[in-house]
């Protein structure tokens, strides 16, 4: 048995192929003829998407109660800080939710592409999870803003995009 392209491949042409969209089991194709039948397997059945999913290099650590390999977490890169809703904005308002923020005081500025500032509102955070309204004077032109979180040192501590519709 070897390998050609990570499909296995016997000395006699037959390839075992599996299913990206199913786990009904492996099959072993005739290269010559391209009959296939099925194997009869124990164990696990992957996927032709799991066999090439670095997840799977995992499979020998602890189960999940499903029996299933735990995916890899990787650390979340970038800020946590802000959530803004609805994305995309329809009307003249959206909300920003701050997640594990230091209490404080912020600024909101909501800016177009080119950085000219449309909005700005200063907030006192309390604790996390509050939730701040941003209402606008009027709704703006159809398009990609930016919505920049700074403290009272005029640090940006998050910075995020919001289409408005």
């Amino acid at each position: 048995m070897y390998t050609v392209n990570g499909t296995a491949v016997d000395n006699e042409d037959n390839v075992i192929i599996s299913s990206a969209n199913t786990f009904e089991g492996f099959y072993k194709v005739n290269m010559k003829d391209l009959s296939a039948a099925k194997l009869n397997t124990t164990g696990q059945v992957f996927n032709a998407s799991d066999l090439a999913n670095g997840n799977l290099l995992f499979a020998s650590q602890a189960r999940n109660t499903i029996g299933v390999a735990p995916l890899v977490q990787h650390e979340v890169t970038g800020n946590q800080l802000i959530s803004i809703y609805p994305n995309p904005v329809s009307g003249s308002q959206f909300k920003v939710t701050f997640n594990n923020a230091i209490t404080g005081d912020y600024t909101i500025a909501l800016t177009d592409i080119q950085g000219k500032i449309i909005s700005t509102k200063q907030v006192y955070i309390k604790s996390t999870g509050q939730v701040e309204t941003i209402q606008l004077k009027s709704k703006p032109a159809n398009g990609m803003y930016l919505v920049n979180v700074t403290n009272i040192n005029k640090k940006s501590v998050s910075s995020d995009k919001i289409v408005v519709e």
